[in-house]
């Protein structure tokens, strides 16, 4: 059985959904639509620089925003 992960279960969004909107946010006073396949680009550059930094399969983080 295919173990789902949260991550996992992310990227199989990302990939169905690309084009719809993932969330949205306020700026100024419209709102704003981000799409699937841009969140999921963020959060493979964040993926990335965590791993330059030498963050590793297993390790444990906690994200402040």
């Amino acid at each position: 059985m295919d173990q789902q992960t949260l991550p996992k279960i992310f990227i199989d969004q990302v990939k169905k959904q690309t084009s719809k909107t993932f969330l949205m946010y306020k700026e100024r006073d419209a709102w704003q639509p981000v799409s699937w396949k841009e969140a999921g680009e963020k959060v493979k550059w964040i993926t990335l620089g965590l791993m330059a930094l030498g963050v590793e399969k297993g390790d444990r983080i906690g994200a402040v925003s």
